[in-house]
């Protein structure tokens, strides 16, 4: 992983790629109205990498409340009451 972080924090310091990088991010943001208020939803272009054992975790947590919720649901509305 570090190795794909390290090539990633590469390219970003390259000043080709670091300001069209920045413009196209602001530019698909304010098309797409991601912003709250005037604040954009994200202004950095360092993800946070994971590694695969961490994907795994917080997509089967995901899954679970995801389920829960559903089932909620679907009790809810079945309740007469």
């Amino acid at each position: 992983m570090k190795k794909a972080i390290d090539y990633y924090h590469e390219l970003l310091v390259k000043d080709e790629y670091l300001s069209s990088t920045q413009q196209i991010l602001q530019e698909a943001a304010e098309n797409r109205h991601l912003a709250f208020g005037k604040r954009p939803v994200c202004s950095v272009l360092r993800p946070y990498f994971i590694d695969q054992p961490t994907y795994n975790f917080v997509h089967n947590a995901a899954q679970l409340v995801s389920t829960g919720i559903n089932l909620l649901g679907q009790r809810l509305m079945a309740d007469d009451e």
